[in-house]
């Protein structure tokens, strides 16, 4: 099997797409498969080196499990170099060859055509507020900020009937995870404030 062409480099200018391209053609198996690479190996060729080190490397690896999914990724993989998180790629490649391992290639196909989906479930398990888990401390804040006893139950979004407050399985609309928690904090705080409002004009 090829070495990506980082191995044969002593510096860190950016590989061509003349460079490129013989790899992707042997990792890929164009001669067999007939997978056009020309346009992908353009587009590498304007990435930072070390982006393209990286990409070819998953490239590499993934053609090992399947070829196809291999150059699935790496279409969509060059889009998302500049603003998605390394260690999000991997996990997102990980997931497309283990499922690939598991299930065969149509859900892995579906992995790779839907990173966005993958993207926010991981920020989730990531970084959400997960109800069963903080729902504990903020019932002791709800009744501690109401004086009452009041329910906190987990619903489809954050509403509020005469004695509970509903809040989401997960809130993970802010990026660190303590974040989400205040997040949780301030619904809270506008659920009650509403109950509160709520009893004041039906009193």
């Amino acid at each position: 099997m090829a070495h990506a062409p980082a191995a044969h480099s002593r510096n860190n200018a950016p590989l061509s797409a003349e460079q490129i391209r013989p790899a992707l053609e042997q990792w890929l198996e164009v001669e067999f498969t007939f997978i056009q690479v020309d346009d992908l190996a353009a587009s590498m060729a304007t990435l930072p080196r070390e982006d393209q080190d990286f990409l070819l490397g998953w490239v590499r690896r993934i053609a090992t499990t399947n070829i196809q999914i291999a150059h699935q990724f790496a279409l969509r993989a060059i889009s998302q170099l500049a603003h998605m998180d390394r260690r999000m790629i991997e996990a997102w490649a990980l997931h497309a060859m283990d499922t690939f391992d598991r299930a065969g290639s149509r859900p892995a196909f579906k992995v790779i055509n839907e990173l966005d989906n993958f993207a926010r479930l991981s920020h989730e398990h990531a970084a959400g507020a997960l109800f069963e888990e903080v729902g504990g401390i903020l019932l002791t804040f709800v009744r501690g900020l109401s004086g009452r006893h009041l329910k906190l139950e987990q619903g489809e979004a954050t509403y509020t009937d005469s004695e509970t407050l509903f809040l989401p399985a997960v809130v993970a609309r802010m990026r660190e995870a303590a974040d989400n928690f205040k997040l949780c904090k301030a619904m809270v705080v506008f659920s009650n404030s509403g109950m509160s409002l709520k009893r004041c004009r039906s009193g």
